[in-house]
This record gives C-alpha cells, structure tokens and sequence, in this order.
C-alpha cells in the first residue's frame, strides 16, 4: 500500500503546474440499528448465541483530488466505528485508496487505482468495495489491497488496445482462513464497428499464491490462463451491455487439485434514465481465491442494483449479490462429492435529502450464507440482519 500510493504520488506531481490547487471533500456519518446474529454463529446453535444486539457506527470521510491539463489525482481516508451492546463486537475498520489518470496524448491514457481496507473484524455490508467473494468461517482481522493499472492506446479510431496489471493480497489472523495473492497480467484488442456497437479479444495470466490455512495441509500455488472474447453495445435511450466470454485452465502445485479446465463468463446489462431511474445487472464465472475458505474455487457472481429518485429529495436504492463458490479438487483423489458455499448480500435502502448537506437515511441489509457439504467442510450456515436509520453530512 506505501509503495503503491508513494508511486502514485510521485508520478502525479512531477512536472505539475505550480498554478493547480486542491480541492477537498468528505463526510461524516451515525447511524444506530439493531444486528441479528453480529457473532455470525451457525444456524445450527443455541438462538441465545445468535441473539440480537443493539449497535451503532460512525464514518467519517476525507479525502482531496487535483486537476491538470491532462491529470486527475485523488485520495480518500474513511474510518468507521462500530459498536454493540457487548463491546467485545465492536469494530475499527481502515479504508485507504488512491487514484491518478493521465492523457499522454489524445490516443493514449493510463490509470493507476489503490485501494486498501484493514478491519478488526469481519464486516458483512454490500457497500463495501472489497467484500465481494469472500467466506466468513469466523471472526477475524483482516487486510485487502488490491492496486490496478490500466494503459488504453487507440491505434486509430476503429481500432484500440488495452494493457492491464493487477495485484490483490488478503490476509486474516485467524489460520482458519487462506490468505492469498494474486498477481494478474493481461492485454485486449477492441474493434469498434460502429459508434455504440465494438467488440473484442485478449488474454489473462495470474498467478495465485496462498498461505495458511489448515496448519497440515500446503495450499501452495496456482496459475490461470484466459482467452476471451467480448461484445459491447450501448444504445441512445441509456440502454448499454457487455458480454465476455471465453476458456480458463488452472493449474495447481497442489496434487489435490492438479488442472482443469472451465468456461468463463463477465456479462453486464445497464440502464439510466436521465438521472430519475438506473438499474444494472450482471453475471460472472471464473477461478477464483476460494474467498479465504480454500485455496481454489470456481465462482459464479450475479448481482443488480436498482435506484430510484422520486423527487429532489426522496430516493431508494436496492441492491443484491449471489455468489456460488466450487471448490476445485481433482475428482480422482476426493471422490464425486464436492464442496460449495453459497453467500447472499443484500441491502435496501430509502433516503430523504433535508437540506443541502444534510440526509437521513432508512436501511436494511441481510447476509446469508450456507454449505453443501461435501469432503471437508469450509464453512458454518450463517443469517445475520442489520436495520439501520443513518444521518449524513456530506461537503465538496
């Protein structure tokens, strides 16, 4: 995270005008509820151990972004608080992220993004940026960083290339989780055969490495391959859609899981109506980190999200995300069982701006997750619930 935002930094100002100035902006945030189940204990327990308990959080966020002739740079802070009745629950949770574009030329751009998040415990909450595919197995500290580098160059304007670098590392305190990192490395060429109609192609590399885990087992080390082909339409009525479609082959070190072989999937269908209506949804499928759970998995994303803006001051927003994850074991060694965790993430929400800076906020969210078991359990049947009222102060 320190050499990442220290580049960021370095690479953004040099040779910056001494005329650009800072802009800052933030929020600050309360909200107070109750949580259904906040020990994330099974299902299969006593209903004592799973009982309610009155909470609070605060959030408060910063951050301060510059503008050149051709830059954009940007960093953000954003602590929370969170409280319970039973202080041993409560919770101190760290965002960090950094961002930076730059206009080399008319044909090519690059972008440098940063993101870290450190918390005391597990959070279950659909707005957070790093939770997705991730298995709770217990409460534990954790910390995500995940830093992305994106260079666009358009040959001429029907034709465009794209080269990608990512690195992403997870690590828990608690040995019942598999900490991993995943460097990944990739490049695509897009066609556009029309002013709203183009497609694609490229390839992926990553290389996964995991620790931890179970103390008598080496999780050791994996690479995945991807050939992909895409499609992308978007239309004058606010209609737009992705679809990417191609062939994985993982290979592992671990003689439990040796090579296989899937087909992947990242689709995407949009809507915006003039700011008074959006929705989006989408599916994906691919091999995955196993969420902390295990080593390596096949996992299946969909998602949508809806927000409705009834007037200037009343808005909702609802949101879900399903995710299935396989465990990937060499069938020869652990027989035809298997195991799959299921998560769902969802959250609804109605929000009434009073004043300017000023809005207040109803919630509710709900985190669900259960196990097919097959050879060796990865994780507990978990339903936890959080209702909320939230008042916000925002300023930029």
């Amino acid at each position: 995270m320190k050499r990442a935002a220290t580049a960021l930094l370095v690479v953004a100002c040099a040779g910056a005008p001494a005329g650009a100035a800072w802009d800052f902006f933030g929020s600050a945030s309360a909200a107070g509820g109750r949580t259904d189940n906040p020990r994330f204990q099974s299902s299969t327990v006593s209903s004592n151990a799973r009982r309610s308990e009155l909470a609070a959080f605060v959030r408060l966020s910063g951050g301060l972004r510059r503008e050149w002739v051709a830059s954009h740079l940007e960093f953000f802070y954003s602590p929370m608080g969170t409280f319970y009745e039973d202080s041993d629950l409560n919770d101190l949770t760290h965002s960090l992220g950094a961002s930076w574009d730059h206009m080399f030329s008319r044909r090519t751009r690059i972008s440098l993004q940063e993101a870290a998040l450190f918390t005391s415990e597990q959070i279950v909450d659909p707005n957070s940026n790093v939770n997705n595919n991730q298995i709770l197995t217990e409460r534990s500290r954790s910390f995500y960083n995940n830093f992305r580098v994106t260079l666009n160059h358009e040959i001429d304007p029907k034709n465009g290339l794209t080269f990608n670098f990512r690195d992403t590392t997870r690590y828990f305190s608690a040995d019942t989780y598999v900490d991993n990192l995943n460097h990944q490395i990739g490049a695509a060429y897009r066609r556009n055969l029309s002013q709203r109609t183009s497609i694609s192609a490229g390839y992926d590399a990553s290389y996964l490495e995991f620790r931890d885990g179970d103390p008598n087992s080496d999780p050791g080390e994996s690479t995945v391959h991807t050939v992909v082909g895409g499609w992308s339409w978007s239309a004058v009525r606010g209609f737009g859609t992705n679809i990417a479609a191609g062939y994985s082959v993982l290979d592992s070190t671990d003689p439990g899981i040796g090579s296989h072989g899937a087909l992947y999937f990242n689709t995407q269908l949009s809507y915006s109506s003039q700011r008074v209506f959006s929705a989006a949804g989408g599916y994906s499928r691919g091999f995955d980190t196993g969420g902390g759970a295990f080593a390596n998995s096949l996992s299946q994303n969909a998602y949508a999200s809806v927000r409705a803006v009834f007037t200037q001051r009343w808005n909702s927003e609802l949101y879900f995300s399903y995710n299935i994850h396989n465990r990937v074991e060499n069938t020869a060694t652990a027989g035809t069982e298997r195991n799959s965790v299921d998560t769902f993430t969802g959250r609804a929400s109605l929000n009434y701006q009073f004043a300017t800076d000023w809005s207040a906020g109803l919630s509710y969210t709900r985190f669900a997750q259960s196990q097919d078991v097959g050879t060796a359990p990865a994780a507990p049947d978990i339903r936890t619930n959080r209702y909320y009222f939230s008042l916000t102060w925002s300023f930029t």
